[in-house]
Parts: C-alpha cells; structure tokens; sequence
C-alpha cells in the first residue's frame, strides 16, 4: 500500500465516506441489496483496523443524510459493517446534495467532530 501522497491538507490517513442511493430508482432495478454488499466489501478490504483508513457514510434520496461519520466507530470494522443497514427511503435522487454534504460535513470540517445519527440529516442543496 501507498505511503500516501504529502500535500497541504493532506495526511496518510486514508478517509473513505461511501455514498449510497436509497432513492426509488435503485428498488426498481432490485439493487439495493448488491450496493450494500460492496460497501462493505469495500471496507473489509481498507486498513481500518490497523488506523490506516476510517470510513463514514452518506445516504440520499430527495435529501442527504450522514448516516456515520469518519470518527464514528474508530477501528471496529465489525461496528462498521453492521452500521450498513439503512431503510430504503425512495423518492427523487439528489446526488448533489450527497456530494455537498461530503465535502462539508465528512471530509472537510466533520471529519472528526460530527454526530453518528441521521438526525444529522441536510436538504444539502444550499447555493
């Protein structure tokens, strides 16, 4: 694995936020389950456990919700596996607003301090 790449706001820590859609258009196609699955593929095969990477999460649908953050669940990969078990909420598919809260709420200024419930839900579309 890299060394990772020195640079101003940067550090060897690998932070990972996964974005997943639980709008309509993903039952209608039965994909739900399928998305789920790589998510946590995808974090057994990071270096959460050793501190190399931490992982958050996002859902949307007509809205974005932090569903976990980067700090949430430390090292427990298991804690983080299990916390992949989201209601599918339908509705419209607003990948904007799951960016924007990416970028403002995980990877930017909460990548450490946020809250782990959806409460911490965002209509993220504020321009």
């Amino acid at each position: 694995m890299s060394e990772g790449v020195d640079c101003a706001g940067c550090s060897r820590q690998m932070d990972v936020v996964i974005i997943l859609d639980l709008s309509g258009s993903i039952d209608e196609v039965k994909r739900y389950g399928v998305m789920v699955e790589l998510a946590r593929a995808i974090v057994v095969g990071l270096p959460v456990a050793s501190g190399r990477a931490r992982v958050g999460a996002i859902t949307y649908h007509s809205t974005a919700s932090n569903e976990f953050y980067l700090s949430t669940f430390g090292r427990d990969v298991e804690a983080i596996l299990n916390a992949f078990e989201f209601n599918q909420a339908r509705g419209k598919t607003d990948t904007q607003a799951a960016l924007h809260l990416a970028r403002t709420h995980q990877v930017c200024s909460g990548s450490s301090s946020g809250s782990s419930s959806s409460s911490s839900s965002s209509s993220a579309r504020q321009q």
